[in-house]
C-alpha cells in the first residue's frame, strides 16, 4: 500500500515539474515594459494609490519612518553673487551620517520664500560636474545650451535660474558623489567581507531582510533635505518644489511618493514605460512588482507634475505613459497639474532647452515672476568654492566601518507597539506588501486535470479525493500526507511550486561587477519563491471557495509552516482553521539571495513571530512535530505575544488527528 501511495505522489508531483507556468518563463527585469495599470474612476484609481504608496513607502524602508535625529545643520562659506548668494551645507540625516549641498539663496527677496529640492543624478562628479571643452562647443552647436561658461556648469545653471526667480535651492550630494565622501563609492555592491551574520554591511542578505540598502539611504537623505529646507525661518513651507534629472529624477518621483510635504515636482528624463533606472540607488524590492515608474509619477496628483522626455529610454513617453498621467489627473480633477514635453532631437540630458520646460512650470504655480523665465550667462562656481570641506570643516570618517554603522542605525530603529491595534496598522499593511496580493486579486481558477491555473497563468499541482462529507469542508494540506492521513473529508493537497527549488537570481548587464550583482535587480520586479508559494495557497483557496463553498481548514507540516502562516494572515476568515507544527525557523538565520526561505523584509517586520502573531484572533492550533500523537504546545496555545501584544488562539481539539 505505502509503495503505492509513493508511485502515486511521485507521478503527481512530476505532472507539477513538467507543467507550463508563466514563473518558469524569463525573470523580469528593469528593462521590459512596464505600462500603467488602468483604472475606470476616481475611486479605483484612490484604491490603487493606496496599495502603490504603501509600497513604495515598505521598500524605501520608511514604513514606518525611523526616528528623526537632530540635523546639526552647519551653514558656512558665503559666496556672494548680484543677485543671489551660495553656501556650503552639511548636516547629519541620522547619527554621524552627512547629507552636503550648496545653498542658493535670492538677493532682497520678501516675505516666505520657495525652497526647490535638487538632486543631482548621476553626472560625472555629482553637483562638481563640469562639461570638457569638446562637449560644451557641441552642446552650443547643437543648441542643447546657450552659453558656453553657464552652460559648462549646466547642473549650477538650474539652481542660479531659479535663485534669480526667487527659490531657494538645495543642491545635495548623492551618495559617493562630490563631498558625500563617507562612502567611497556610489555603488559598492555585493561584498564576501560585508556578508557577515552580525555586523554586515549594504547589498548582503541581512540587510535586504531589513529593507535597507542604497536606495533607503538615499531617500532618507532626501527627507531630511525636506526637514533642512523647512528649518530655515524664510522658506514658505506650502511652496517645496523637487527637481532632478535621470537618477536625480527618480529621487524626485520617490520623494514625492512618500512625503507628503513636497508641492510640486519636474522629474526630468527618466519616467517612462521602457527602462526604470539602472543603479542600485534606483532598485529596491518590492518596488516595481506589477508597476512601474508611470504609476509612481502618478502618485504626485493632484500635486502639479511636469516631466521631460530625450533621445534615450524616454524617447515614447508622450505616446506610452504620458495618455495614462492625464487620465489620472483628469480623474483628479486638476487636469492642468499635469505637462510633458519630449526633446528627442537631444540625447539623455538636462540642458537649457528642458530647463526652460522646468522655469516655467515653477513660475506657472508659484507665481514667481512675469514675462520670460530666460537664463542668463553667470560665473560658475569652482570645485573650491563649492567644497564643503573647508579648514574648520573636517571631512568626517567613512569607508567599512561607517557602513556598517549606518546600517547598524537602521536596523535598531525596531518597530515597537502597545496595543494589538498599533501591531496590526504598521505589520499587516507591511506583510501584504511583501506577499504581494489578496484574494480578491484573483479571477476564476481553472482546473486541467491535476493543475489548477489562476488568473496570473501560475500553475498548482494538486493531489484531491473527494469523501462523502456533505457540509462542504475542504482540507488543504501542505507538505508529505498519505491519503489516509485526512480521512474524513474533501482534500487538496500540494507541494506548492518548485518544491525542491531555489530563488532565481537576475542581475544588471554581465553581472562582472559586484554592484550588478544587487538583490534589487532581482526582488524589485520578481516576487520570491517563498511568496510564490503562499500565492498557491491563495490559488487553492480560491478554487475551493468556487468549487463548492464550505469550511476550509488549511493544514501545513514544515518546512511549509511558516508558508502557510504567511497565508492564512493574508486569507483571514476564507481560512476558518489553521493547523500546523510548531516551526524553529526563523527568517534572521537565511544568509543567501537564493535561499529559498529568503524573503526581503521579513526580519524588519517580525519574521515568523509577527506571522503568528498576525493568526491572531482566529482558530488556530499549534501543534509539536516531535509528538507523534500530535500534543499541543502548551506554552504557545491560548495567545500568542508579539512585542507585548497579545494574540489569542483559540483550540480545536478534534483538529489534532491531522497530524497523527
Amino acid at each position: 500500500m505505502k509503495v503505492a501511495i509513493f508511485l502515486i505522489a511521485l507521478l503527481f508531483w512530476g505532472v507539477n515539474l513538467f507543467a507550463a507556468d508563466v514563473r518558469d518563463g524569463d525573470l523580469r527585469t528593469l528593462n521590459d515594459y512596464f505600462p500603467f495599470t488602468q483604472v475606470d474612476n476616481s475611486e479605483s484609481w484612490a484604491k490603487r494609490a493606496e496599495r502603490l504608496r504603501m509600497r513604495t513607502k515598505v521598500a524605501l524602508g520608511v514604513w514606518p519612518e525611523p526616528e528623526k535625529t537632530p540635523l546639526d545643520a552647519v551653514i558656512h562659506g558665503l559666496i556672494d553673487r548680484p543677485e543671489y548668494t551660495v553656501e556650503r551645507v552639511y548636516f547629519q540625516s541620522l547619527p554621524g551620517h552627512y547629507v552636503t549641498g550648496s545653498l542658493y539663496r535670492p538677493k532682497n527677496a520678501k516675505g516666505k520664500i520657495p525652497a526647490v529640492l535638487s538632486p543631482h543624478g548621476h553626472w560625472p562628479a555629482g553637483r562638481f560636474h563640469a562639461h570638457s571643452d569638446a562637449q560644451i562647443k557641441k552642446e552650443v552647436e547643437i543648441g542643447a545650451e546657450q552659453f558656453e561658461r553657464g552652460g559648462r556648469h549646466p547642473l549650477q545653471a538650474r539652481c542660479v535660474q531659479l535663485a534669480r526667480m526667487g527659490c531657494m535651492v538645495f543642491h545635495y550630494d548623492m551618495i559617493g558623489y562630490a563631498d558625500s565622501i563617507q562612502f567611497r563609492e556610489h555603488r559598492p555592491g555585493v561584498r564576501e567581507h560585508m556578508n557577515t551574520s552580525e555586523n554586515w554591511g549594504m547589498f548582503s542578505p541581512q540587510a535586504e531582510l531589513r529593507m535597507l540598502g542604497l536606495m533607503q539611504l538615499q531617500t532618507w537623505n532626501s527627507i531630511r533635505s525636506v526637514d533642512f529646507v523647512l528649518s530655515l525661518p524664510e522658506v514658505d513651507p506650502e511652496r517645496i518644489g523637487v527637481t532632478g534629472a535621470s537618477g536625480g529624477a527618480t529621487q524626485t518621483m520617490m520623494l514625492m511618493a512618500v512625503d507628503e510635504r513636497p508641492d510640486i515636482a519636474f522629474p526630468a528624463v527618466m519616467v517612462s514605460t521602457s527602462m526604470q533606472g539602472g543603479c542600485p540607488c534606483e532598485n529596491a524590492s518590492y518596488l516595481r512588482i506589477n508597476s512601474g515608474n508611470i504609476d509612481i509619477a502618478a502618485l504626485c496628483a493632484p500635486r502639479p507634475l511636469a516631466l521631460s522626455g530625450a533621445d534615450d529610454w524616454t524617447v515614447d513617453i508622450m505616446t506610452s505613459g504620458w495618455p495614462d498621467l492625464q487620465k489620472v489627473y483628469r480623474l483628479a480633477g486638476v487636469p492642468n497639474h499635469v505637462h510633458a514635453e519630449a526633446f528627442t532631437q537631444f540625447k539623455h540630458n538636462f540642458n537649457a532647452v528642458s530647463r526652460k520646460v522646468m522655469y516655467s512650470w515653477f513660475n506657472d504655480h508659484w507665481k514667481l515672476t512675469e514675462g520670460p523665465n530666460a537664463e542668463q550667462d553667470y560665473e560658475p562656481l569652482t570645485r573650491e568654492e563649492l567644497t564643503v570641506w573647508t579648514e574648520g570643516h573636517e571631512k568626517p570618517e567613512g569607508g567599512d566601518a561607517h557602513e556598517r554603522a549606518v546600517m547598524q542605525w537602521f536596523a535598531g530603529q525596531d518597530v515597537h507597539v502597545k496595543t494589538r491595534n498599533e501591531f496590526e496598522a504598521i505589520y499587516r499593511p507591511a506583510w501584504e506588501v511583501i506577499l504581494g496580493r489578496t484574494l480578491t486579486d484573483y479571477a476564476e481558477v481553472k482546473r486541467e486535470g491535476d493543475l489548477l491555473q489562476n488568473s496570473f497563468g501560475e500553475k498548482v499541482a494538486v493531489l484531491d479525493r473527494d469523501s462523502d462529507l456533505t457540509d462542504g469542508t475542504w482540507v488543504i494540506a501542505l507538505g508529505d500526507f498519505p491519503r489516509e492521513a485526512l480521512a474524513g473529508t474533501r482534500v487538496l493537497s500540494s507541494h506548492l511550486y518548485r518544491p525542491d527549488g531555489k530563488n532565481r537570481l537576475g542581475h544588471y548587464g554581465r553581472a562582472d561587477k559586484p554592484w550588478q550583482r544587487f538583490a534589487g535587480y532581482t526582488y524589485g520586479y520578481n516576487h520570491s519563491l517563498f511568496v510564490q508559494r503562499v500565492h498557491d495557497v491563495l490559488t487553492m483557496v480560491k478554487y475551493a471557495q468556487d468549487f463548492n463553498p464550505g469550511k476550509i481548514i488549511l493544514v501545513a507540516r514544515e518546512p511549509f509552516t511558516p508558508v502557510a502562516l504567511a497565508a492564512r494572515s493574508i486569507l483571514g476568515d476564507h481560512v476558518n482553521t489553521l493547523v500546523v507544527e510548531q516551526t524553529s525557523f526563523e527568517f534572521v538565520k537565511v544568509n543567501a539571495f537564493e535561499d529559498p526561505m529568503f524573503v526581503p523584509g521579513a526580519v524588519k517586520y517580525g519574521g515568523v513571530e509577527a506571522l503568528y502573531a498576525l493568526n491572531g484572533g482566529m482558530e488556530t492550533v499549534i501543534l509539536d512535530p516531535s509528538d507523534k500523537g500530535g500534543t499541543r504546545v502548551e506554552n504557545t496555545v491560548g495567545k500568542f505575544s508579539y512585542q507585548g501584544v497579545v494574540a489569542p488562539l483559540v483550540v480545536n481539539e478534534s483538529l489534532e488527528t491531522y497530524f497523527e
